[in-house]
């Protein structure tokens, strides 16, 4: 526990550069089980830009999470006194009063690298997407309009301004069809709060992406 040397989470690496990066995935959930508690470990790497680089876990059929930092060489710290307590209490861990091998962060951390399954989205409603993958501004879901970035640049004669990676895993989450259609593109869209109608959404969409050629 008291060791200072970081675990590198190298299947976890190997993963991400392997199979999501090809794939322009931000975002990836993992099912993973330690002491017979079941959880889902949210990988969310859109969220580099903004220096919150974790492991976010969600213990099944309960509102309890659990949030470990993460380097952006897949090193998480195992010798945090504060976060050893919580991962303890997460997974349900007695005291070990007499016991020979006590619960240790460095185990436990190569333990989960050894042992995560890529798991499939579960079925959600737009809402409840917006809140489990912890996007950008949740209360707004519903189109509004998309932000070229290359027509503002050349009409503003500035390089200010390009579509950020927290934006393309909100548009890749909950809009994968406009998602598939602009991914490789620098454009943003903005979403809003208030309520679209499914029909009236498709129809902004598409009329902007008629408008550019798309």
């Amino acid at each position: 526990m008291h060791d200072a040397m970081p675990v590198k989470l190298t299947w976890l690496e190997n993963y991400y550069e392997n199979d999501m990066v090809p794939r322009e995935i931000y975002v990836q959930i993992f099912d993973f089980r330690y002491n017979a508690i079941n959880c889902t470990i949210l990988l969310d790497m859109s969220r580099r830009e903004i220096n919150a680089l974790d492991l976010y876990f969600i213990k099944r059929n309960t509102q309890d999470t659990l949030s470990v930092p993460m380097d952006d060489d897949f090193c998480v710290k195992a010798h945090d006194p504060e976060k050893y307590s919580e991962i303890k209490n997460f997974f349900n861990i007695k005291n070990e009063l007499n016991s020979d091998k006590k619960f240790n962060l460095i185990d436990f951390f190569k333990y989960m690298d050894t042992h995560l399954h890529p798991a499939q989205e579960p079925q959600m409603d737009r809402q409840q997407k917006a809140r489990f993958y912890r996007v950008e501004d949740p209360d707004a879901i519903f189109y509004k309009t998309m932000i070229l970035w290359d027509i503002v640049h050349r009409e503003k004669n500035t390089n200010r301004g390009n579509v950020t990676e927290r934006n393309r895993a909100k548009v890749q989450k909950l809009l994968p069809d406009l998602y598939a259609r602009i991914r490789n593109k620098n454009i943003s869209v903005r979403f809003t709060a208030n309520h679209v109608d499914e029909n009236r959404e498709q129809n902004l969409i598409d009329k902007e992406l008629n408008k550019h050629n798309l």
